[in-house]
């Protein structure tokens, strides 16, 4: 499985600009089936737009989207709850560059986590998220990384195929179109994982789990190390 850079940010801003949502109820159908939370941690720079944008476009529409982001020295409104949840109450006014559409999606959540927050540590923010998360997978994405069409499909008919599974890991195509890690890789190593991963939402903290992310700039690779070696 593969994820990636599909875009520019002004390519996607041109694209979700020309979007708007026409069916409510389809998309309340959708969020009822999900099977799948993006938890997306943001420091809210211009890169959440692609990511952002790459979720919208996926070809299924069963998944949901928590973007968490630090409460420090953030601005906020708190009348501009479009989605109908308690996690939405808060989104930021640095956040409004995002079409009003986004803020109107009832998938896509916005939190305003009170967890001190290391300078390219994200794990504390995701940490934060698993609390809301209701749906059978949780998956990551950072805010300066998109994900092709199809992740929430393969990730489907992977976990129908391997029933057992409770982590599947994503590869990824480089700017220079190259697969990390290469295809011919069948073990986990520092520095050479995907952007994304996804688990089964009940083996991680506070869901009945044991697992959570590290401060540490390799935090991903800690924790799918960890899991790897206990069995998961």
């Amino acid at each position: 499985v593969i994820t990636y850079a599909i875009q520019s940010w002004e390519e996607s801003e041109m694209r979700l600009n020309s979007r708007s949502i026409d069916n409510m109820e389809e998309l309340l159908m959708c969020r009822s089936n999900a099977i799948v939370t993006f938890v997306m941690p943001t420091l809210i720079r211009s890169s959440l737009l692609t990511a952002i944008d790459s979720i919208l476009h996926l070809e299924s529409c069963k998944w949901k989207l928590i973007v968490v982001h630090p409460s420090e020295n953030i601005n906020t409104n708190t009348n501009t709850n479009t989605n109908n949840s308690p996690i939405s109450e808060n989104v930021p006014l640095e956040l409004r560059f995002l079409p009003s559409f986004v803020y109107d999606d009832p998938r896509i959540y916005f939190l305003k986590s009170s967890e001190p927050v290391l300078h390219n540590y994200g794990g504390r923010l995701r940490n934060s998220a698993f609390q809301y998360v209701t749906t059978e997978w949780t998956a990551f994405l950072d805010d300066d990384d998109s994900i092709s069409s199809k992740y929430v499909n393969i990730l489907s008919d992977s976990a129908d195929k391997y029933i057992n599974a409770s982590v599947f890991l994503f590869r990824m195509l480089s700017q220079n179109l190259n697969v990390i890690p290469s295809l011919d890789v069948k073990t986990i190593k520092q520095n050479n994982v995907g952007i994304s991963f996804v688990v089964k939402s009940k083996i991680v903290e506070p869901l009945g789990g044991k697992y959570k992310f590290r401060d540490s700039r390799f935090e991903d690779y800690l924790l799918i190390n960890e899991m790897y070696e206990c069995g998961e």
